[in-house]
């Protein structure tokens, strides 16, 4: 606290006063306390401070975030023996680095506020004894007419006192929960039945739900669909089954015409399934303090997996036991599914607190200083593979999509596996009678690809065409490290090139996977059209 020998009115816009923080790893400031000795009682205009860095000597424009405080005129304290101190209180304590100078600034819009200030070698108020013979903070009174260019008046300092936190733990966790989930407005006409069947079906892209999942459904006036009245529709139903596109469930009415409908405002309950969390949480880390992270989620099910659909939620979904590690502000990858789940299914499934949590601890050697979070810029990105391995039969290591729509890659439109990049059609200046494809990939266990291929002479559509399925002509293992890619080669025509002359192209490769958290990647596709 600088000592105060005698008043000084703040004349103008501004004054400010700078200090210097000794503390080599910073401290937070919470508060500033300064002295008034006089407040007339005609004014109604506030005082306001701000922190500001300071730079060769000088108050700069930069003024610290958060740091702003404005006081009301009839709540400014006032004396006139500095017994009474006016404090300007951060909303959030304010960091300042160690070993460096920082300054406040006061404005107001008015001369009717007077501060106590000191000047050296003068006696302290109250004293006839006891003299100010240093500025105890190592620092200057500035005075200013536009709160920019600050001139220094040597002799003179505000009285002031700064208020600085002292954090009482060394250690200290932080538990971070998701939200409850939101509804989901689906696309226009979501819903469909089958005449003469009680079975509905949903149309929902990447659901996260199982077969035996509650879910709440709501037309919302969509009317009625196929001689359904939407209050049959509109409510909880069970799942019955369900793949990456949507899901089914039976009602006790049977359509009596087949159709598609519901509107444009079906709303819908919803699960987010992942493999990868992205923690998106901003930090401030001064010396002597660390923060680390660790996760726990709910674990679902792939779509092979003897619990997907099970009778009991708590087969279908279980919340991890204990916090592993997590990096934050970079991609973490799991290698089993894992689900943000509804609230519904939270109670359903007796998952404790949220289905997605982060537990962020924080450490601090140092009383003066504590990690901080910036709550304002929290996010969790949940990320999850759209794969499948279909087929149209139940097959071991299979599923059998929804509904039975089953339709191979082969067909010329509308192959039903979920995953796929399908090329340009690419067009040659000459006729060529094969193929040769190359195709650089990383395969993970549980996962595998195949490449489908079709052509077309100059004047055929080549969108009406089948695709022919190629069979590798290397042999490469699994992969389980993500680095690691091999070439996948592959002979359309064979070495001869016996394919019909064509001089149109197009190349499919159908992406497959047992397990939603896996699923091969690919980092080149060189092709050569091969000529009689």
């Amino acid at each position: 606290m600088a000592k105060t020998s005698l008043g000084y009115q703040v004349d103008g816009y501004s004054i400010a006063q700078s200090f210097y923080v000794e503390n080599i790893k910073g401290i937070f400031l919470t508060a500033v306390d300064l002295f008034f000795k006089t407040v007339s009682t005609t004014t109604t205009l506030p005082v306001k401070l701000e922190m500001r860095s300071m730079l060769n000597g000088q108050p700069t424009t930069t003024v610290i975030p958060g740091s702003l405080v404005t006081v009301n005129a009839s709540d400014v304290n006032y004396s006139t023996n500095a017994s009474s101190s006016t404090r300007f209180e951060f909303d959030e304590p304010i960091f300042l680095q160690g070993l460096r100078d920082y300054a406040f600034v006061l404005s107001t819009n008015t001369s009717h506020y007077e501060l106590f200030a000191s000047v050296g070698d003068t006696f302290v108020i109250g004293s006839t004894v006891e003299r100010i013979s240093k500025q105890q903070t190592l620092g200057s009174l500035f005075f200013s007419q536009n709160a920019t260019t600050f001139t220094a008046a040597q002799e003179l300092d505000i009285s002031f006192k700064l208020i600085r936190a002292s954090f009482k733990h060394t250690q200290a966790t932080a538990t971070l929960r998701n939200a409850s989930l939101p509804t989901r407005v689906l696309g226009i006409n979501p819903i469909s039945v089958d005449s003469g069947d009680t079975r509905v079906v949903v149309s929902h892209p990447n659901h996260g739900f199982q077969p035996k999942d509650r879910v709440l459904l709501d037309i919302n006036g969509g009317g009625t669909i196929g001689g359904i009245d939407s209050a049959a529709l509109s409510g909880v139903h069970i799942i019955d089954s369900a793949d990456f596109s949507g899901y089914a469930f039976r009602i006790a009415t049977s359509a009596t015409s087949t159709s598609i409908g519901g509107g444009n405002n079906v709303t819908v309950e919803k699960n987010i399934p992942y493999h990868k969390v992205y923690p998106g949480l901003q930090t401030l880390t001064p010396k002597g303090t660390f923060v680390t992270a660790g996760f726990k989620g709910t674990k679902s099910q792939a779509y092979n997996s003897t619990n997907y659909g099970s009778t009991t939620a708590t087969d279908r979904y279980a919340k991890t036991a204990q916090f592993q590690p997590i990096i934050l502000n970079e991609d973490n990858t799991t290698d089993i599914p894992f689900a943000a789940i509804s609230d519904r299914l939270e109670d359903s499934a007796s998952i404790s607190g949220k289905s997605t949590e982060l537990a962020i601890t924080m450490a601090s050697d140092d009383s003066s200083i504590s990690p901080v979070l910036d709550m304002q810029r929290a996010s969790m990105i949940l990320i999850g593979n759209q794969i499948d391995r279909q087929a149209a039969t139940d097959i071991t290591n299979f599923n059998i999509p929804l509904a039975g729509s089953f339709v191979s890659e082969s067909a010329a439109t509308g192959g039903s596996s979920a995953s796929k990049h399908i090329t340009k059609v690419v067009t040659l200046s000459e006729d060529a009678v094969g193929l040769k494809i190359i195709l650089g990939a990383n395969r993970p266990v549980d996962t595998d690809f195949q490449v489908w291929f079709r052509t077309a002479s100059q004047d055929e559509n080549i969108a009406t065409n089948d695709f022919t399925l190629l069979a590798e002509d290397t042999t490469n293992p699994t992969d389980n490290d993500p680095t690691v890619f091999r070439d996948y080669e592959y002979l359309a025509g064979g070495i001869g090139g016996s394919l019909t002359a064509f001089k149109k192209f197009q190349i499919k490769i159908e992406m497959r996977s047992i397990n939603q958290a896996k699923a091969p990647t690919f980092q080149d596709l060189r092709i050569i059209a091969l000529s009689v």
